[in-house]
């Protein structure tokens, strides 16, 4: 009970810091992307110990492990988008910035207004290939990233069950969805 109280407190410090920062108008700084990716890390901290139920000791073990694997997801899902959408990134990886004209930026992909944004019906459209875009070696790194990430999955489960009844990695694998699940209500009432 004093652990969920603990996390719950986490939590309503962390919203109530959001609420008293004022919103910057256009486009977030990287310090507020990564400000909000804490604030939801934090959050996720307290669900997943909230819904798997876990001891001190286990959530210690469990939150190492799966940093871990998450750290290594993130590489893997970065070098997707890397062949997914080559056009955002220049050929050592670093995303390219916008070519504007003046003081003011050009559109960017996946933006409105913008090549790759939404689409009359509103739905994504992805910014254009390059012409010698080579699918051959796309398809081959898409479908190695997938491989790795099959290999990540079966690392994570075996790291896992070394420090977790089979029942807290059940609730993990449920949370895990929950916590997905959740994400994409509050996304789709934004």
């Amino acid at each position: 009970m004093k652990r969920t109280s603990l996390f719950i407190s986490c939590l309503l410090c962390c919203t109530s810091l959001t609420v008293l920062r004022a919103q910057e108008p256009g486009r977030p700084s990287n310090e507020d992307r990564q400000m909000r990716f804490e604030e939801m890390r934090t959050r996720q901290l307290a669900f997943f110990t909230a819904e798997m139920d876990m001891t001190g000791e286990e959530a210690g073990a469990f939150w190492s492990i799966y940093s871990d694997i998450q750290q290594r997801r993130m590489k893997l899902n970065f070098q997707k988008r890397r062949a997914l959408y080559p056009r955002e990134h220049g050929p050592s990886g670093e995303r390219r910035q916008p070519q504007g004209q003046g003081d003011r930026p050009a559109p960017q992909a996946g933006r409105p207004g913008g090549p790759g944004g939404p689409g009359s019906d509103g739905r994504f459209t992805p910014p254009p290939l390059p012409e010698d875009y080579d699918f051959d070696a796309a398809v081959a790194t898409l479908t190695d990233i997938r491989q790795q990430e099959a290999a990540l999955d079966e690392e994570c489960y075996q790291r896992l069950s070394e420090v977790l009844s089979p029942e807290k990695l059940f609730k993990f694998y449920r949370a895990e969805e929950l916590w997905t699940r959740s994400l994409l209500n509050n996304f789709d009432r934004k």
